[in-house]
């Protein structure tokens, strides 16, 4: 009987401890941070398999990658190639001892200034000339 009851407290303490491997929550583990139309996508050590998707405004999938995270992983995405406007990045873990979980970021995808197009102001300073000022250009002059 002794053996028995043993054995079940060694199952029960290791199983727990499996399913307890990892406390924090995704959002303690991830870290998004989106400058210049460039997203980075930080995974911290333990999450395991993740699921990454950018879904656009009606939830449609426009990416899906799958990431094994062993160490800590910084998967890049480029928005300059999309259209501009509101995004979401979303991040699911999860496998067959553990609950899933799921994290969603809104992301933006905003114009840069090589994409702004050219504006002229003509001012009339008298009968013989003008001020012509160009907004978007790169270098000055005519």
């Amino acid at each position: 009987m002794k053996k028995i009851l043993t054995m079940t407290l060694i199952a029960t303490l290791g199983l727990g401890g499996y399913a307890n491997a990892t406390n924090e929550n995704l959002e303690a583990l991830t870290e998004v941070k989106n400058s210049n139309n460039k997203v980075k996508v930080i995974l911290k050590e333990g999450l395991g398999k993740v699921r990454l998707e950018v879904l656009d405004v009606k939830g449609q999938k426009l990416h899906q990658q799958t990431v094994f995270v062993k160490n800590d992983v910084m998967v890049p995405y480029d928005l300059s190639e999309l259209p501009v406007g509101h995004y979401q990045l979303k991040i699911e873990t999860g496998s067959k001892f553990t609950s899933p979980e799921t994290a969603t970021f809104a992301i933006e995808r905003k114009l840069t200034k090589a994409e702004l197009p050219l504006v002229a102001f003509r001012k009339d300073l008298d009968q013989e000339a003008l001020k012509i000022t160009v907004l978007g250009l790169d270098s000055p002059g005519v």
